[in-house]
């Protein structure tokens, strides 16, 4: 049985599908733990037997008695409450990703650390110090990052929009873009159409 968090993602991946965005089978098929499976199209056309499996499938508890069309309303209410943007799916399929590859990292934490000295892994650059916030007015959901980069399996967190957060410091990532570190260690992007800086 997958964990909560799990279903929740896969959810938000197969409703990110269901409203349209494209997204690979194959890749979807990839990101799913053993044996659980993406939610099956269906309608009122089915039979009734299929429905049921459907809602079997979805932890969703209708009774037999009940018909296609209340089946079929009863499908789409579990996936309308579970429904995400396609950005917000992508980033919960990174953040998974993230978090499966920190996971694997714990387990060799010593070699990893060892490996990141002998890279030249940069320490946490101190920045220009402020005292303010920035609030997300980006429409939709905004990146947090564990580092200044825009790497795909780099995002931590995932806010939504109109969030105040309480910021230490203005640092420049590699590629020259400027980033807010912000007091829960995490990285904003330091961009007017993403964020809105304030002194407290």
């Amino acid at each position: 049985m997958a964990a909560k968090k799990e279903n929740d993602l896969i959810q938000a991946a197969v409703a990110a599908r269901l409203a349209g965005k494209n997204v690979d089978a194959d890749d979807l098929a990839a990101q799913l733990p053993e044996g659980v499976e993406a939610v099956p199209e269906y309608s009122v056309e089915d039979s009734k037997e299929k429905l049921l499996e459907i809602a079997a499938q979805l932890g969703v508890e209708v009774k037999k008695t009940a018909s296609k069309a209340q089946i079929v309303a009863a499908l789409d209410a579990e996936i309308a409450a579970n429904t995400v943007d396609g950005e917000t799916a992508d980033a919960l399929l990174a953040q998974k990703k993230a978090q499966d590859a920190e996971n694997a990292a714990d387990d060799t934490e010593d070699a990893e650390t060892e490996n990141a000295a002998q890279d030249g892994a940069q320490p946490v650059q101190e920045g220009e110090p402020l005292h303010g916030y920035v609030v997300t007015i980006h429409h939709g959901y905004t990146n947090l990052r564990r580092t200044p980069a825009m790497d795909a399996d780099n995002v931590a967190q995932v806010i939504e929009s109109g969030k105040r957060l309480e910021v230490e410091a203005r640092v420049q990532g590699a590629d020259g873009q400027p980033w807010f570190r912000l007091l829960s260690g995490l990285y904003i992007v330091d961009d007017p159409t993403v964020t809105s800086y304030g002194e407290v």
